[in-house]
């Protein structure tokens, strides 16, 4: 069961910054999965992620708080696509979550003193090279 209310985060290892000003240079679609009378059903395809901002070398941008308790998702299949900016880019790009520790989703680790984003449980390692787009598949819990 995916948790009540969860985010994504982009790490960037590309050896370069990225710059998001465009639309869908790191982004994560996926289609969720939940139990109806016993059977599984996958929904429509839908934007988990969209880094909006330039990320730096070794930084990382968060993005939105999805509300689970709406979605009642046990897991999501999806893909994650990286077109990096600079043509010396050689690195990963990697896809991390975390989960809030309320039932109200205002308190996530990443609000705490001393977070560290490497920290957080992996989704999905993008490797990317030059300016070529990369894409690579994921299920959400394996």
């Amino acid at each position: 069961m995916l948790p009540r209310f969860f985010k994504l985060h982009a790490i960037n290892k590309s050896g370069q910054a990225i710059d998001c000003s465009a639309a869908g240079v790191i982004k994560v679609t996926a289609c969720g999965r939940k139990i109806v009378d016993g059977q599984p059903v996958y929904g429509k395809e839908r934007n988990f992620f969209e880094a909006s901002t330039n990320v730096g070398n070794g930084s990382h941008e968060a993005g939105p708080t999805h509300n689970n308790a709406d979605m009642s998702l046990i897991g999501a299949d999806g893909m994650v696509e990286v077109t990096p900016t600079h043509a010396s880019s050689s690195g990963d790009v990697l896809i991390v979550y975390e989960w809030a520790t309320d039932d109200a989703g205002a308190t996530f680790p990443s609000g705490a003193a001393g977070f560290d984003v490497e920290e957080l449980d992996v989704l999905c390692v993008v490797p990317v090279s030059g300016t070529n787009t990369k894409r690579k598949p994921f299920r959400f819990p394996e």
